[in-house]
């Protein structure tokens, strides 16, 4: 996956748009299309504000060597995700003593997702045999 790619990727499933992403970065979203359609690559301080916006580590943006999640994978994360949430409704999730609201509630959801699946490709490079890979 390249790493416009995984900028994409990454962008939509934070809900984010290509000129929100860029705001959030301080980078236009023409340059935002461009990095995710390979035809730019950004630099090194750009790499560091977008890892930093999208809440991944840098290397996991340059590496190529990151392996992508199977349809199990991303089974195993929905479901574990799920269940989290239902915990979490179950016992009235509440943020500071207040209910949390249905807005906060996604956005806790996303960033969960974001951390699963992060940690899944950790965990695959990490004990993943190499006569596997």
């Amino acid at each position: 996956m390249t790493i416009g790619q995984k900028i994409k990727k990454l962008r939509e499933n934070k809900g984010l748009s290509q000129k929100a992403l860029g705001e959030l970065a301080g980078i236009s979203d023409s340059i935002i299309s461009a990095y995710e359609k390979d035809r730019k690559k950004p630099g090194r301080d750009t790499v560091i504000k977008l890892a930093a916006v999208l809440n991944v580590d840098v290397n996991y943006l340059v590496n190529d060597e990151v392996e992508a999640l199977t349809q199990r994978d991303k089974k195993d994360i929905a479901k574990t995700l799920d269940k989290v949430m239902g915990d979490l409704s179950e016992g009235g999730a509440l943020f500071y003593g207040n209910e949390m609201s249905d807005t906060d509630k996604e956005l806790l959801k996303n960033a969960l997702q974001n951390a699963l699946e992060i940690i899944k490709i950790k965990n695959k490079e990490k004990y993943t045999p190499k006569k596997y890979k």
